[in-house]
């Protein structure tokens, strides 16, 4: 954040790290529930934490965390979340993409899960979601990948192959860098894809790269840096210009370049251009890339 806290999501609750240490932050108030997404960004004065049962906003200076009222639903199974421009709400749920306004009243502005006309989305869970140039852009699910359209309001559905997707592509990871939508598409095998606009409008999709498992996490340093998570696999850093694999980080590896477990959640960069993943069951791993090392 702004105070140079690193705030993490875990399955046992939320933690603020200052550098030093670790501190956990509230835990009562989440309840059981495991942490699945952090969102700052168009959040004033803290984050939204999605968890596997609800929603809640942090506010940093008041240190509190307060649940948020999600539309037609008790419980709710958040995958992914991003606040628009505008702060509107929008969720990634099993149930499907849920949206409301960020500091609505309860009771006059009861939002609504985009089920319904021309806000079908042909998918019972939406997995993963991005925004571009500060709305809602590009949604991913279990059957594929979906474009939105803020002027309509409508999605539709978008193709990464040319031929029929079966058996139909789960889009786990979304990631934007520039002009170019990077996307794990999976299917028994993780898939990776770009797509890039032309400034008239026209869309490239490039096939780059398959692994033996799923996608779950990408995150872009430079042209030729390419970070890719991989389930129970690691991490590839891939070069998008040079099409080829530069490194690899596994549980297995050499010391000191060795992951603490291979299933990939999360890939961030820091300020101080550390990496920081998130692991399914190791915790968290920094690299150090001058040292070229990972701590843990």
């Amino acid at each position: 954040d702004d105070l140079g806290f690193m705030w993490l999501g875990t399955q046992n609750g939320l933690n603020r790290f200052d550098g030093y240490t670790y501190q956990s932050i509230e835990k009562d108030s989440l309840g059981s529930s495991r942490i699945r997404v952090l969102e700052s960004e168009n959040v004033p004065g803290g984050f939204l934490i999605g968890t596997d049962k609800k929603v809640f906003r942090y506010n940093i200076q008041l240190e509190r965390i307060t649940p948020l009222f999600i539309p037609y639903y008790k419980s709710i199974h958040v995958y992914d979340l991003v606040v628009d421009k505008y702060q509107n709400v929008w969720l990634a749920t099993e149930k499907g993409l849920i949206s409301f306004p960020l500091n609505r009243s309860s009771t006059l502005n009861k939002g609504s899960p985009l089920n319904q006309n021309k806000h079908t989305i042909i998918s019972r869970e939406v997995l993963s979601l991005t925004l571009e140039n500060g709305l809602l852009g590009w949604v991913g699910t279990n059957k594929g990948l979906y474009r939105f359209n803020p002027e309509t309001k409508a999605f539709s559905f978008f193709p990464l192959l040319t031929k029929e997707e079966t058996p139909p592509l789960s889009i786990q990871s979304l990631y934007i860098a520039g002009d170019t939508l990077w996307v794990g598409a999976n299917n028994e095998k993780g898939n990776l894809f770009s797509i890039s606009e032309s400034p008239l409008g026209n869309f490239t999709v490039t096939s780059f790269k398959t692994y033996n498992d799923n996608i779950s996490a990408i995150y872009r340093e430079d042209a030729h840096h390419l970070w890719v998570g991989v389930q129970n696999e690691g991490i590839y850093i891939f070069d998008p210009v040079e099409r080829d694999t530069t490194e690899e980080f596994h549980s297995n590896s050499i010391q000191p370049r060795v992951l603490s477990h291979d299933h990939i959640l999360s890939i961030y960069k820091d300020n101080d251009d550390g990496i920081w993943i998130g692991t399914y069951a190791g915790g968290i791993n920094r690299y150090d890339r001058r040292k070229d090392i990972f701590s843990y």
